[in-house]
């Protein structure tokens, strides 16, 4: 038995919050006793599950909802649109040849990438689906999970790197797309560096 690992299994849990009020005072006393409020509006553990694997009327509430009623909620809708997308593609492209996690059942991925959580297993190497990235090609690799196919027959966004190399130090994402001088008049936020 290894006694090294402790923790080999993590999951994370990522959200977007927005601010949807903060009392206007004069007071920091107040202001600390009158917290500001967010409201969960996004989730991106696994890009595109919710585009691509929930219905419009569900989007919202996923969104919104917790990794710990996932499968209660969301998992056999995720399967059953798994299974409809496979058969479409199927018709088109042909049989299946097995996805980057092997030839797994719409049920499957289902349990896979329901809830939405990004998972890494230490022990393994990381590379997405086992953990993530910034280099990670996770679009074409979800593609490739959810229609079960892999190799030369394997599906792809047309997209395989960064226009913009990573940088090297934190907080290592690239640099923006927007020119200062393509930056429109009177917002302040677009063309800002962090």
């Amino acid at each position: 038995m290894n006694t090294n690992k402790i923790f080999p299994l993590a999951g994370v849990f990522v959200s977007v919050l927005i601010l949807v009020s903060c009392k206007k005072t004069e007071t920091v006393t107040e202001f600390v006793t009158v917290p500001p409020q967010y409201v969960q509006v996004d989730r991106m553990a696994i890009p595109a599950i919710n585009t691509a694997l929930m219905p419009s009327n569900m989007k919202d509430a996923f969104n919104q909802g917790q990794p710990s009623t996932d499968a209660a909620n969301f998992r056999t809708t995720a399967q059953n649109t798994i299974t409809g997308l496979r058969t479409a593609v199927d018709a088109v492209l042909g049989a299946e040849n097995g996805g980057p996690l092997g030839n797994l059942t719409p049920a499957l991925v289902a349990v896979a990438l329901i809830p939405d959580i990004v998972t890494i297993d230490f022990s393994m190497p990381v590379a997405f689906p086992n953990g993530r990235r910034l280099q990670d090609d996770v679009i074409d690799a979800a593609l490739g999970i959810v229609l079960n196919r892999g190799g030369a027959a394997g599906v792809s966004d047309g997209i395989n790197a960064n226009d913009k190399p990573f940088l090297t130090s934190f907080p290592y994402l690239a640099s923006d797309n927007v020119s200062p001088l393509s930056k429109p008049a009177g917002n302040p936020y677009l063309g800002v560096h962090w």
